[in-house]
């Protein structure tokens, strides 16, 4: 670790032991907004969702980011016929939900099965076990929020408004109990079918965390904060990298054992404000620049997350159907209306380019007479 301290920091050791916990934490939390950021698609709508979600889910020093967790993962499916409807769409999803919890459990198994091949392989019982770290959540196999892009456009200025479907897939396994949509049911913008409802993201979200939250206090948190974090590993290298235990004297860390979740090492009272590497990512992930640009490579992280988000283009039938489905908007706020054009993007840029040249032909005719 020695190398990856900057002169900055080495030249005020040794720290109190207070601000050594604070920097470990705060390198831990710029390794984990970099990589989910970078396992986000490269597109301005992926990237202002990913700070939405982040910002919402998120609190600095206190979440648990071990095993890359997160509270949802996009997903971008591509070539979804224009004249699916709503039945076929949500059978499409559901079994595209279950393939990808399928392949993950084989993935981990062929891991395992590597691992035990390969005895003489350094940390092999930990590399085992963080594969038992590496949980797929009942969650996530029992729902999807699913984003029309259609909704999106550079003038939005609130993405929480936007509307999203939650789709319950029926997979229970795991649950402490069914998903209802009751709690939510006045937030309602329209009623799609028992496994289908259309909401704002906010609300959506809020579902999603407040369902996480029901879990862990049925069964506890999963993976185990404690468990998962022996040895100063985490599944996918961030602890190694930054805590590697000759590096620590460096810092003035005596011989006392370092342990437990990162999101218990730091002091709020001694760091009421978010401060670190964390905070500086935060913002420099935010600014418009810095969406805008192509992120330089993409991750193939392991990750833990508790709900699929799904983004889809435009498929027509979809957006007429919703149109005849919505219910009466509540006074304040009222949600934001769906596009009825029935023509593609790729058209309506088209027909606004011509309505441009003829507005310029007609201001050139006045202009002559």
């Amino acid at each position: 670790m020695a190398k990856n301290i900057s002169k900055k920091v080495l030249d005020r050791c040794p720290l109190p032991r207070h601000e050594i916990l604070h920097y470990l934490r705060s390198e831990l939390e710029t390794t984990h907004r970099s990589e989910q950021w970078g396992a986000s698609l490269r597109i301005v709508l992926n990237a202002t969702l990913h700070n939405w979600l982040y910002r919402k889910w998120f609190q600095p020093y206190k979440s648990d980011i071990e095993y890359g967790q997160f509270i949802a993962k996009m997903m971008s499916p591509r070539h979804i016929p224009e004249d699916i409807g709503f039945s076929e769409l949500f059978d499409l999803l559901v079994s595209m939900n279950a393939a990808i919890c399928a392949q993950v459990e084989e993935a981990q198994q062929q891991e395992r099965e590597r691992q035990e091949r390969h005895i003489h392989e350094r940390r092999k019982d930990a590399r085992i076990l963080n594969e038992d770290y590496f949980i797929v959540q009942p969650l996530f196999r029992a729902m999807a929020i699913v984003f029309l892009a259609g909704n999106f456009t550079m003038e939005v200025t609130n993405m929480g408004q936007l509307p999203v479907l939650i789709m319950i897939t029926g997979v229970e396994d795991g649950l402490s109990a069914p998903i209802s949509f009751e709690s939510i049911a006045q937030k309602a913008e329209a009623y799609i079918s028992k496994n289908i409802i259309q909401v704002s993201l906010e609300t959506a979200i809020a579902f999603v965390m407040d369902l996480e939250q029901r879990e862990a206090a049925a069964f506890g948190r999963h993976p185990d904060p404690i468990e998962s974090t022996k040895y100063l590993t985490d599944g996918v290298g961030c602890r190694d990298y930054i805590l590697e235990r000759e590096g620590l004297p460096l810092l003035g860390w005596g011989n006392e054992p370092l342990e437990g979740p990162s999101s218990t090492w730091v002091d709020l009272e001694k760091y009421p404000e978010w401060t670190g590497g964390g905070a500086f990512n935060d913002d420099a992930f935010s600014r418009p620049a810095r969406m805008l640009a192509a992120y330089p490579q993409m991750f193939g992280r392991k990750v833990i997350t508790r709900a699929t988000i799904l983004h889809l283009g435009e498929p027509p039938h979809i957006r007429w159907q919703l149109e005849e489905l919505l219910v009466e908007p509540s006074p304040s706020p009222p949600p934001l209306s769906l596009d009825s054009s029935p023509m593609s993007r790729k058209a309506q840029r088209r027909h606004r380019r011509v309505e441009s040249r003829e507005s310029n032909k007609s201001t050139k005719s006045n202009a002559t007479v």
